[in-house]
Order: structure tokens, then C-alpha cells, then sequence
């Protein structure tokens, strides 16, 4: 199969962090956080397909804008580390954020 079109997809990802802010000015805040999460991969190539599910410790920094007391803007980056794999994975995300 050398040369075949590996399709991999993610099918789900869940996490659960502790989050430290830091208040930079009463509109900036700097954010930390760490946590442990698992995802679940399907992956198929020349019609064949497998599912696998990872678990990971994960760790990010970011910050956060205040637009007004409720809304605000974010930007984040995590690094997930998978365990028992030499694999790991970052991911960068901007957020709209809204307290309720």
C-alpha cells in the first residue's frame, strides 16, 4: 500500500484542566493551565480502517482581553503530550469569551 492516501480523522477530544489566571491590567490577564485529557482517532487507507483512543497530559498558556465586564477575546496555545506514544500534538485557538 506505499504511496496509498492515509485519511485520519478526528472523532472526539475531551480534557479537564485547572486554569491560573494572572491580572496584567483590569483588561489583560495572562492564563495558565494543565490537565489530562483523551482523544479518539479513526484513521483508513485502501479501504481498510482502524479506531484508537489516547490518553493525555496537556499544558497551555494564553491571554485574555476584556472587551467589557462580559465579553471578552482569548488566545491559547496547548501542547498535549500522549501517553504510552511518542506522539504529541499543539494547538493554537482564539476564542470569543461570554460570562454569564
Amino acid at each position: 500500500m506505499a504511496g496509498a492516501p492515509v485519511n485520519v480523522e478526528l472523532k472526539h477530544q475531551a480534557a479537564a484542566y485547572a486554569v491560573g489566571f494572572l491580572p496584567v491590567t483590569p483588561q489583560i490577564d495572562l492564563l495558565a493551565r494543565a490537565g489530562y485529557g483523551t482523544t479518539k482517532f479513526k484513521s483508513s487507507v485502501a479501504g481498510l480502517s482502524a479506531s484508537e483512543s489516547q490518553d493525555s497530559w496537556n499544558y497551555g498558556v494564553g491571554a485574555q482581553y476584556k472587551l467589557d465586564d462580559r465579553n471578552g477575546l482569548r488566545a491559547d496555545w496547548t501542547k498535549s503530550e500522549y501517553t504510552n506514544s511518542k506522539a504529541d500534538a499543539d494547538t493554537l485557538a482564539v476564542s470569543y469569551v461570554r460570562k454569564f
